[in-house]
């Protein structure tokens, strides 16, 4: 009791001191937290912008394909007609899905060219996916089918090229061939992802196919779900409706999934 007495009248003796010390510790406290939030807000935002334009919730990849994913080398893919035994849709969550082949190319507009990542895919399953849609500054999505491709307004600056201008999309093929794909912009897109503004090419899925001669497969199959939360038990579940299927398919949650490296 003695001491208690002793700090209170030591507390009122030495008030101003007292109360300089208390509003240090105060604002102390206050930036900690305001700086605590502003990095939580900084990395949710960093977490939404992989899975929105890159990786999705769930990825499937063949096993030996997921070891060498950097390369994006041309075997070890996924046969399409796998996908209706997936059941994807019974998968907790589930939104859609979006088969993809990627393959690199050289981007070329008669005079200069760029190395980029082409990405063959069918339109209206990549839109389900990714959050492409209010992200075109100019043009439109090409259809299947169509010699058309999608890229970022920077990529098209960096080319000097727009909407309406053709491009050549040069790429070595399964059988180690060079082959070209003459294409013309459809769209051109601005995201708050750099790879996808600077570095990526979209054209339809059989375009790809054909000038890659790989068939009827793709690279992987990106899955988005309702939250990033449902990613584990989906991914627990998907992982054993692909047990029975050929390839060594396996399922990676987006935390999992490393960006392709594109310097």
């Amino acid at each position: 009791m003695f001491l208690t007495k002793l700090a209170f009248k030591n507390l009122v003796r030495h008030r101003t001191r007292t109360l300089a010390v208390g509003l240090i510790i105060a604002f102390a406290v206050f930036f900690y937290i305001m700086f605590d939030s502003l990095m939580a807000g900084i990395n949710e935002m960093s977490y939404e912008a992989i899975i929105d334009y890159e990786t999705g919730h769930l990825q499937i990849v063949s096993s030996a394909y997921w070891e060498e994913e950097e390369k994006l080398p041309l075997d070890n893919l996924i046969p399409l007609n796998l996908l209706p035994s997936m059941k994807l849709e019974k998968v907790e969550g589930y939104v859609g899905s979006s088969a993809e082949l990627s393959f690199q190319a050289r981007l070329n507009n008669g005079i200069n060219e760029l190395p980029v990542v082409g990405r063959g895919v069918v339109p209206e399953d990549l839109l389900k996916v990714f959050s492409l849609t209010d992200k075109f500054v100019e043009g439109e999505m090409f259809s299947l089918g169509e010699y058309r491709v999608v890229m970022g307004k920077r990529l098209a600056d960096l080319l000097d090229v727009g909407i309406g201008d053709y491009v050549i999309l040069l790429v070595r093929d399964k059988n180690n061939t060079f082959n070209t794909i003459d294409a013309e912009i459809s769209g051109l897109v601005h995201t708050i992802n750099p790879n996808i503004n600077n570095f990526l090419v979209y054209l339809p899925l059989d375009i790809a196919q054909e000038a890659l001669a790989v068939g009827d497969v793709v690279s992987k199959v990106v899955v988005r779900l309702e939250s990033k939360e449902q990613a584990p038990q989906a991914a627990d579940r998907l992982q054993r409706e692909l047990q029975g299927l050929p390839g060594d398919l396996a399922v990676y949650k987006w935390n999992d999934v490393d960006a392709i490296s594109f310097t």
